[in-house]
């Protein structure tokens, strides 16, 4: 096969990648932005070049074949070394432009990230940035996002992961709730008190503290339970108890004096507790978009503190 023949081709070995990549024609194709009738078309064209069957495909699933997983490999190799010619040129670029796309969990994106992207695109003006709020984990491997944030202590094994900054978690009440139930001094008090959990697994009303070498574990009870911080802050400042909340949601309010902060000499340990970290996908180069990115928000953050 000459030169002309094989440029002509790779489109068609960037599409078989991302179908083995994706696992279905379907699923290419959304990544693709193309019909599956599209993909199967380059699907069967290269085949059909390549004088061997690639793929041994069922209503279900697909398959490599011994000679489609040496081509995958191959194409691979190409994928990865176009985007790192790409990765090479845009990290060598003072004026940063193009797309970042950005996941991070609802809330810490709502309190914390876009103000912050908001600031870096206004430094920025070439740049458009999309932010997907979820917390649902959006995989930068995938290709749907470049960089994922996360708030945890095991950040994703196959991604390359950098902390940015540290969310505490703070246990709130109202000064009416306090007017008619006794102040906690300790976490085993909780037992006494409407307790307003997450809700999102069994155990979600069991709630630990750690005091340097002292962990307290707490059965809590109460009558409201939600995933949703604004909804649980609600219920707060319905004085219907006690909640733990990321310090970003509630730091005004208890500033104000509109909510007060309880058993501060103690740690929350739990869900949404922990650092965050700025993820992406591995790579020679890394874009001067994502780079940039991430060190501004470390700095800002930092500043925060």
């Amino acid at each position: 096969m000459n030169t002309n023949e094989l440029l002509k081709l790779l489109p068609e070995l960037g599409t078989f990648v991302t179908v083995v990549d994706a696992g279905s024609l379907s699923e290419a194709g959304r990544r693709l932005q193309l019909p599956p009738s599209s993909i199967s078309r380059a699907i069967s064209k290269l085949e059909e070049q390549l004088s061997s069957k690639l793929l041994e495909r069922t209503t279900r699933s697909l398959a490599l074949t011994p000679i489609g997983r040496d081509v995958y490999e191959q194409a691979l190799s190409m994928m990865d070394a176009a985007k790192a010619a790409i990765a090479r040129i845009e990290s060598q670029k003072n004026e940063l432009n193009g797309l970042l796309r950005i996941a991070a969990p609802k809330a810490l994106s709502k309190h914390i990230i876009a103000p912050l992207i908001f600031k870096f695109m206004a430094l920025h003006p070439a740049l458009k940035v999309q932010l997907t709020a979820s917390d649902n984990m959006i995989d930068p491997a995938t290709g749907e996002v470049d960089l994922l944030l996360q708030v945890t202590e095991s950040p994703c094994e196959h991604l390359v992961a950098r902390p940015v900054g540290f969310v505490k978690q703070v246990l709130c009440t109202t000064h009416g709730y306090l007017e008619q139930h006794p102040t906690p001094q300790h976490p085993q008090d909780l037992k006494e008190h409407a307790c307003i959990a997450l809700g999102e697994k069994n155990d979600d009303h069991c709630w630990y503290f750690a005091n340097n070498e002292t962990v307290e574990q707490v059965m809590t009870k109460g009558a409201f339970a939600s995933n949703h911080s604004e909804i649980r802050l609600a219920a707060v400042h319905k004085e219907l108890g006690i909640s733990i909340f990321p310090e970003f949601v509630v730091k005004e309010a208890i500033a104000k004096g509109e909510l007060v902060a309880l058993l501060q000499d103690w740690a929350f340990q739990g869900s949404y507790h922990g650092t965050i970290y700025a993820e992406y996908s591995q790579s020679r180069f890394v874009p001067a978009t994502i780079r940039t990115f991430i060190t501004f928000l470390a700095s800002e953050l930092a500043e925060q503190d």
